[in-house]
């Protein structure tokens, strides 16, 4: 890996999102900075280890990418591209302290000529308002520099499941024209998909939100559907309602599940927020975030539901049992086995998973909780999460299976073995969708899905 400071790019914060930018600009030809103030990360880069589990070590390993915890090694950048997460708070208002933090750091080491590049969800106006006056202010710290701005909203799907960067069309946005042709001119260096030059930087942020802000609105629908369909007084499946439904040509496919990860439970607040701040309350995007919100206590009812069903005879007749009063005897002090941790398959990332929500209210019954996830150790798992983990999937007098996110670890499991092994009546809590449900039933499971 390159030992010299001085590049073409820098790239600031080194998650999924900038590491994949500082391969990027690697692969083009350019000599880039990876920067990030986290020590053991760039210490684990240094030494070749992948932290993402995007690349791989030995990609990491062969690049020539400068990987530093030094501001100091941003001076002599043309380009400082920022990826930095801009979460919420606990009232879900958005939080740009961080973001606003370094972006004063990079005013202070920045020269002459650089132009500085958001590419972190942002709501209309933030960089304008909020990110170029911290640039500024760093700037006055060592007697002002001439630098520019632009926004290009990041578009980088973890794990897979969408275009690569390099083939995904990139939306860029600046403050004036000048940049804005150096900005293409720069995209268009990394990617083979189309560069989409905005209008104006307010355009660009504004709609990296109104791209997850669509997704959660149309998985709210499905939601709240599929919960309802589940409280009529005749039997309704709304899977086979949606398999019927797409025969239709512009029928947008979507299923129901519980909404993770860092964008989609995030973006639609920053839009909210904005919105709210000019005096318009955006009615339908505050309900599709309450509905999806929901699906993570409809998971937990759906779990209590399939025990009950499969361990109390009268639950059958009494479909609102899961939601009322103790845990009848034969129900207390189940063993309950959650698979998958992650927000999303075949990734670590535990950011807005289900998995401490579940637990919390696990928690609480007098349930023996286990869990497994082909990521994670014990000793890896936030202690947060207050689980006992498995080195290894053990069925043995399981009452319940929960399958929280699907990874293709668990898609593989042999139903017939995990039956076999299983307690008397066993329960498989198919959260993540990943079994087919007449072969659950045939190896003799309650299975539930949402």
């Amino acid at each position: 890996m390159n030992s010299e400071a001085s590049s073409d790019s820098s790239i600031v914060g080194l998650g999924y999102v900038g590491l994949t930018l500082a391969m990027a600009f690697d692969d083009a030809g350019y000599s880039t900075v990876g920067y990030d103030i986290d020590g053991e990360r760039i210490r684990e880069l240094r030494d070749g280890h992948d932290p993402t589990g995007e690349f791989g070590d030995e990609r990491i390993a062969e690049s020539d990418v400068t990987f530093t915890d030094s501001p100091k090694d941003l001076a002599d950048s043309r380009f400082v591209l920022v990826a930095l997460p801009t979460p919420v708070d606990e009232t879900q208002t958005p939080d740009l302290d961080n973001l606003e933090f370094a972006s004063e750091t990079i005013g202070r080491h920045i020269s002459d000529g650089t132009t500085v590049v958001f590419e972190s969800t942002l709501y209309p106006g933030a960089t304008r308002e909020v990110l170029r006056p911290a640039l500024e202010r760093g700037a006055g710290e060592q007697g002002g520099v001439d630098f520019s701005v632009g926004y290009s909203p990041e578009r980088i799907v973890p794990g897979g499941g969408g275009p690569k960067l390099a083939e995904a069309t990139k939306v860029v946005s600046a403050e004036d024209e000048a940049t804005l042709v150096k900005l293409v001119a720069l995209y268009e260096s990394l990617a083979e998909g189309e560069v989409y030059a905005a209008d104006t930087i307010e355009t660009a942020e504004a709609s990296k939100c109104l791209e997850n802000t669509q997704r959660d609105v149309n998985i709210a629908l499905v939601n709240e559907f599929t919960m309802a369909c589940r409280q009529l007084d005749f039997e309704l499946d709304p899977y086979e309602v949606l398999e019927t439904a797409k025969t239709k040509w512009n029928f947008h496919d979507y299923e129901p599940g519980v909404v993770g990860g860092h964008c989609i439970p995030v973006d639609p607040h920053y839009l909210r927020h904005r919105f709210e701040e000019s005096g318009y309350t955006p009615n339908l995007i505050r309900a599709a975030r309450g509905v999806n919100r929901e699906m993570r206590r409809y998971a937990f009812s759906l779990t209590l539901d399939a025990l009950y069903s499969a361990k109390f005879e009268e639950a059958e007749q009494h479909p609102n049992l899961r939601t009322e009063g103790a845990l009848p005897e034969s129900v207390a002090g189940s063993r309950l086995l959650l698979l998958g941790f992650a927000y999303k398959p075949n990734v670590p990332d535990l950011r807005n998973s289900l998995l401490a929500d579940i637990v919390s209210q696990l928690r609480e019954l007098d349930l023996e909780l286990l869990g497994w996830d082909p990521f994670y150790e014990e000793q890896s798992l936030p202690e947060k999460f207050d689980l006992d983990v498995q080195s290894e999937p053990d069925f043995t007098d399981v009452d319940a299976a929960v399958v929280l996110t699907p990874h293709d670890e668990i898609r593989e499991f042999d139903l017939e073995s995990m039956a076999r092994r299983m307690a008397d009546d066993p329960v498989l809590v198919d959260i993540g969708n990943a079994f087919d449900r007449e072969k659950a039933a045939a190896c003799g499971f309650t299975y539930r899905r949402l």
